[in-house]
Parts: structure tokens; C-alpha cells; sequence
């Protein structure tokens, strides 16, 4: 009952930027570290090519209309409040796409990406084979040397099985499939990523490692969906394909009234979720947790939160 209270005393304060004369205050928590920060960035359109294995490929930013929207101080607060109300080590970002406003909460926390990485490196694979006219048709074989446990369906399939690219894909985004991702990553190895994520902006490189074990934070998340957002956006050939992979996804524990466009992660220490909201006023919301047990509170905790930046998105 006392959690109840105090998240409903929290909703009213993001809704309304006041809650009489008093300051929310979270209950005791145990392991969070709280460095919450705020900017407003303005981007003009910039393009950038990069030479990479396999070809070339152009990066575009979204121009941005800064329009002077942010959060309320009293509105900053009360999200560090109900972040910090929960037990454990989140990061959450959020980011304004109209305006170039973005929050982060413990934003440079770095996470296991986990499965949250296969997003950005299939929009890197699609934009590869669009713009260097590479056959997503071509076909790859499931070899014995290929398996690996966790998430997906082609641990089910038999050794000699053939799948296309664009099959491939598919069950990266949609299945989370670890297998797939593999042997996409036959094709399209970790150097070529590295420069792809370095041409956007993503600061830790080094993090990158073989690309399925790297590592995450909330502000690099924010950028990787920044330009999954430009590429679907504009007049792309795969970009409506990514965006349906990603509007198709499992296990959604980021919530919207809204349609939303992500891909989550789950692995030992790592529990997380990233996604563009397709909202009037689309912004891009960010989730990483070491909540590993993927327990019913864990995935309420994500509901309230997204519930919560949605109630302060200008939506």
C-alpha cells in the first residue's frame, strides 16, 4: 500500500509539475546510484560516409526543430524519484526527437547489451546491402559449428538447414535469434560495425568487442535509436522492413498508448529495453537493468516508467 501511495503521489507530480508544498521522497533502496543529467542538443542534417568490410555507407542525421520543449525541474525530480524507488541498477534515458531535449538517469551506467545490440547492427546490415546492392537473398547454411543456446528457433533446426539474409534478419529482431545473429555476423563482421557506430556518434568503441558481448549504456542506446529513427524515417529501402521487425518483437516490457518500435535484452545481469515511441511528439525511451529474473515486479517496474515518461512527453 505505502509503494501504491508513493507512485501515485509521483504520477501526480510529473502530470502536474506540483505536489502541494512537499518534495516526493522515494523509500530506502539499496543499490542505485543516482547521476541524473538533462541537455537539449540542435542538430542540423549533417551526412557522413564511411568506407567499411564489405562496401560503403552513408549515415544521415535527422534535422531537429527545437521548439524550446524539456522537462520541469519539479518533473525531473519526481522521475529520479521513482527510479531510484526501485532496488537494484537502472539507467533510463529519454529523448525528445522534435526538440533535441534529452534526460538520463545514471545515463553512462554501462550494461551487458545483451540482445538490444542486434537492432542497431541489422539497421548497419540493411543499410549495407541497400546501399552497396548486396543480395540479402543470399543464403547461409546452419552447421554444427554454428549452434548457441538462449533465445530463438534455429536451435531447433536441423544441421544443414539454409537460410537467406533477409530470413536471417527477421529472426534477429523479431526472435531475438542468437543463432541468426551469428551468422549474420559471418557476412558482416565486427570491424565494419565498429565504424558504423564510431560515424554515429557511439563513444565506446572499445565496448563493441565482438559485438555479442558488448557492452551498453543508456546514452549510447539513445544514439543507436536515434539513427535507427533517421533510417526508417526517410526514404530508405529496408527502413519500413526494420521498422516491421521491430514493431513485431517479444517479451515488450517498454509500454505506449503509442505504437513503439524497439527490441529488448535479457541475459544474467543485464534486463533491458529500448524503443522509439511513434507518438504525435515521437521521442525514444531507454531501459537497462541488472533485473535478470525477468519476474512479473520486473516487468511492472518497466510499465510504471514507461507510463511515467509518457505522462511528461508533451503527448
Amino acid at each position: 500500500m505505502k509503494r501504491l501511495l508513493f507512485l501515485s503521489a509521483v504520477l501526480c507530480l510529473l502530470l502536474t509539475g506540483c505536489a502541494g508544498d512537499t518534495v516526493v521522497s522515494p523509500p530506502p533502496k539499496t543499490t542505485t546510484t543516482v547521476s541524473a543529467t538533462t541537455t537539449t542538443t540542435v542538430v542540423t542534417t549533417t551526412t557522413t560516409t564511411i568506407s567499411t568490410v564489405g562496401g560503403s555507407l552513408t549515415v544521415t542525421t535527422q534535422p531537429l526543430d527545437p521548439d524550446g520543449f524539456e522537462l520541469t525541474d519539479e518533473q525531473v525530480i519526481s522521475l529520479d524519484a521513482l527510479i531510484a524507488s526501485y532496488e537494484g541498477m537502472l539507467a533510463v534515458g529519454y529523448y525528445d526527437i522534435t526538440s533535441g531535449y534529452q534526460y538520463t538517469y545514471n545515463g553512462e551506467q554501462s550494461f551487458p547489451a545483451a540482445s538490444v545490440i542486434k537492432a542497431p547492427f541489422c539497421r548497419y546490415v540493411l543499410g549495407m546491402a541497400e546501399q552497396n546492392d548486396l543480395d540479402l537473398s543470399a543464403e547461409l547454411i546452419y552447421t554444427e559449428e554454428m549452434y548457441v543456446g538462449g533465445t530463438g528457433v534455429i536451435k531447433d533446426a536441423a544441421f544443414g538447414t539454409v537460410y537467406t539474409q533477409e530470413e536471417l534478419i527477421k529472426l534477429s529482431i523479431r526472435k531475438s535469434d542468437n543463432i541468426a545473429f551469428k551468422l549474420l555476423r559471418l557476412v558482416y563482421p565486427a570491424a565494419g560495425f565498429k565504424q558504423y557506430a564510431g560515424s554515429i556518434g557511439i563513444t565506446d568503441i572499445a565496448g563493441i568487442k565482438n559485438i555479442s558481448n558488448s557492452n551498453i549504456n543508456a546514452i549510447n542506446a539513445i544514439t543507436y535509436l536515434k539513427d535507427i529513427y533517421s533510417y526508417i524515417t526517410e526514404d530508405n529501402q529496408y527502413g519500413k522492413v526494420l521498422e516491421t521487425h521491430m514493431r513485431s518483437t517479444v517479451n515488450p516490457m517498454i509500454r505506449s498508448t503509442y505504437p513503439v518500435i524497439r527490441k529488448y535484452g535479457w541475459m544474467e545481469g543485464a534486463y533491458h529495453d529500448m524503443a522509439i515511441i511513434k507518438a504525435p511528439r515521437p521521442y525514444i525511451l531507454v531501459i537497462l537493468s541488472d533485473h535478470d529474473e525477468g519476474s512479473d515486479e520486473d516487468k511492472e517496474m518497466f510499465r510504471v516508467i514507461s507510463e511515467a515518461v509518457e505522462a511528461v512527453s508533451g503527448n
